[in-house]
C-alpha cells in the first residue's frame, strides 16, 4: 500500500539534506474541514533567526514553497490514486520554477528530497543593514518573479492584483515587505513615483518604468505647486 501524507512528511525529512536552512511541513487543512490530501512543504535557505530579520523579508528571499497533493483526506490515508501531484508555490531560490511532477509518494519523496538538497547548497540572498535615518531595508537586487511581474503590469492597467513580493488595487503599488508601502500610485492619470529610500523600490520603480508608456509616468518636479514652492525658497534664499 502506498505511504499517506505523515509517512510521505517522515520520508521527506530522513532524504533531505537542509544544510543551515530550515524546512517546514504539515499536512493537515481545515479550508473545507479538516483533511490531510496536501502536504505543503517550506524550505528556507538560512538559520530561523536570520530568516526573521526584516520583518521576515530574508526569509521570503531564501524560501522554495512546494505542495504534494493527491493523498487520501483522512489522516495519513494513501492516495486513491495511488499517485501524488508536486506543484510550487513561491520559487524564489532557483532561477526558473521547476516543472510539476506526478509519482507514487514514495518515489515523490526522494524527489522532493533531492530538491530541497540542491536549494540548500545555493548561496543565500541577503539583505543589507537596515538604514537608520529611512527605516527601511535595502534589499541586493531584488528578484522578481512572473507573478509580481504581472502585478506591475496590474497596476500599470489600474488593475488589483496580489504577487509573492507586490501587491496593487489598481490605485497604488506595494512592497510586501517593511517601508515597502506605496512604491508608486496613480494621482490625475499619472504615476507617481515616489523617493522609496531603498534599493528594493528603486528596482521595482526601475520596472513600473519599463511597463508602463512613458507618457503615464509623471517627471520628477513636473508639479506645479512643487515647482512653485522650489522656486519661491531659492528666491527667499
Amino acid at each position: 500500500m502506498a505511504m499517506g501524507s505523515d509517512e510521505f512528511i517522515e520520508a521527506v525529512e530522513a532524504k533531505a539534506q537542509t544544510g543551515v536552512g530550515y524546512l517546514t511541513m504539515n499536512a493537515k487543512s481545515r479550508l473545507g474541514g479538516e483533511r490531510y490530501d496536501t502536504v505543503t512543504i517550506q524550505f528556507i535557505n538560512v538559520p530561523r533567526e536570520k530568516g526573521r530579520e526584516h520583518g521576515g523579508a530574508v526569509a521570503m528571499n531564501n524560501r522554495l514553497l512546494m505542495f504534494v497533493e493527491g493523498f487520501g483526506r483522512g489522516h495519513n490515508e494513501p492516495p486513491p490514486t495511488g499517485k501524488v501531484k508536486l506543484t510550487f508555490g513561491a520559487t524564489e531560490l532557483l532561477d526558473k520554477r521547476p516543472r510539476g511532477k506526478t509519482a507514487t509518494p514514495e518515489k515523490m519523496a526522494v524527489h522532493v528530497a533531492k530538491l530541497i538538497t540542491e536549494a540548500s547548497k545555493l548561496p543565500p540572498y541577503l539583505l543589507k543593514e537596515i538604514n537608520p535615518e529611512t527605516e527601511t531595508q535595502s534589499l541586493l537586487g531584488l528578484r522578481l518573479g512572473k507573478k509580481d511581474k504581472r502585478v506591475i503590469k496590474a497596476f500599470v492597467d489600474q488593475k488589483a492584483l496580489d504577487g509573492h513580493k507586490l501587491t496593487t488595487d489598481g490605485e497604488r503599488l506595494d512592497g510586501l515587505w517593511m517601508g515597502g508601502n506605496k512604491l508608486a500610485f496613480w494621482k490625475n492619470g499619472k504615476i507617481e513615483l515616489p523617493d522609496s529610500g531603498s534599493r528594493s523600490g528603486q528596482t521595482v520603480q526601475n520596472a513600473v518604468r519599463r511597463e508602463a508608456p512613458a507618457n503615464d509616468i509623471r517627471a520628477k518636479n513636473s508639479n506645479p505647486d512643487k515647482a512653485t514652492r522650489q522656486l519661491k525658497n531659492k528666491l527667499l534664499k
